[in-house]
């Protein structure tokens, strides 16, 4: 797929969502700034970079195999950073980057590509791959564009907090939506301040995740499962689905922790990370829902099926969904989890 909003740090943490990224544009100053991101985050994760020159592979891919196939000895995460001239491609390439079960994640840098060329379109019909397409951007326009939706909507803003808000865009188009948003969030108020331009450039890649929650504690079964399978689908691994249910359940459980003590909204300030604007009726609702002493429950259960499908051969997939659809029975979750593993 191609990202075409400029989102920095969803762009710097594909890792842990997508195993290959493309830069390609002809922009080449921002696609090393994107690469300079990737490369500082996940080094300090840990990740162990290798960069290669793919024309340098003259005669046998088999290095590059090797390193996006092969574990390494010391269970050291891996970026693989390959550098493309868009002549060299070739179909043997293509076969590797779309090999399931890397062992590595793929930063590709191509420089210029014409909208027909085959590492692009391999790209744009890839749920599991992405692309960001590096452009010159017109600042001015984008510039032009907030001055006059906010003026209309008669919302007041200074130049330097139009500039702030300008260059997370561009997309005129995309812009003006999310300022009807804005427009909306403000209510009454009608000044912008930096915190608004925050909450508007928010990474929403997680929302999927969050829907998923909701339909769960909401025991929308029919959704659960549709949402579970398009994360299926777009090669999301069950133990990153499983980690966001329990990060969901965590903030949930610590706000629910700080309610004898303070007020609602305070409370819900406090938790981390934030709850934002668009995410706070639902987990209300959910607060409501679900006792603390449940949620509590909910969290140890899927941090013992994470540890259950990391040691054992059982299928996941299966596995999750049917612990998922489980979940809001009127049985103890620990029961359900031994009920659902001795199938």
């Amino acid at each position: 797929m191609q990202i075409k909003k400029n989102q920095v740090d969803a762009i710097k943490q594909f890792a842990r969502k997508h195993s290959v990224l493309l830069l390609f544009g002809p922009n080449q100053k921002l696609i090393d700034s994107y690469s300079d991101d990737i490369k500082e985050d996940l080094r300090q994760q840990g990740y162990e970079i290798s960069i290669i020159d793919y024309s340098e592979l003259k005669t046998s891919l088999a290095p590059l195999w090797e390193m996006i196939c092969v574990p390494s000895l010391f269970s050291v995460k891996k970026l693989l950073i390959l550098d493309i001239d868009k002549a060299s491609v070739k179909n043997d390439l293509l076969d590797i980057l779309t090999i399931e079960n890397k062992q590595a994640e793929i930063l590709i840098r191509a420089g210029d590509l014409p909208a027909g060329h085959i590492l692009r379109k391999t790209f744009e019909a890839s749920s599991s791959m992405i692309s960001i397409g590096c452009y010159e951007v017109d600042a001015i326009q984008i510039r032009a564009v907030a001055i006059q939706e906010l003026s209309s909507r008669g919302i007041k803003a200074t130049t330097e907090l139009i500039r702030s808000l300008a260059q997370n865009y561009q997309n005129p188009g995309v812009l003006k939506r999310d300022l009807e948003i804005l427009d909306l969030w403000l209510g009454d108020r009608r000044e912008l301040q930096a915190s608004d331009i925050a909450m508007l450039t928010e990474d929403l890649s997680d929302y999927k995740y969050l829907d998923l929650a909701y339909c769960l504690v909401l025991n929308k079964k029919a959704e659960v499962i549709k949402i579970f399978r398009a994360l299926e689908f777009q090669g999301i691994a069950y133990i990153s689905i499983i980690r966001a249910m329990m990060n969901f359940f965590y903030r949930l459980y610590s706000y629910q922790a700080l309610l004898p003590e303070m007020d609602s909204e305070v409370a819900l300030n406090k938790v981390s990370p934030p709850v934002f604007f668009k995410e706070k009726p639902n987990f209300l609702r959910a607060s409501s829902l679900l006792p603390n002493k449940e949620v509590l429950r909910i969290i140890e259960a899927l941090n013992d099926l994470e540890q259950i499908l990391k040691t054992s051969d059982i299928a996941a997939g299966i596995c999750l969904e049917n612990f998922f659809l489980q979940l809001n029975e009127n049985k103890e979750i620990y029961e359900q989890l031994k009920e659902l593993l001795a199938d």
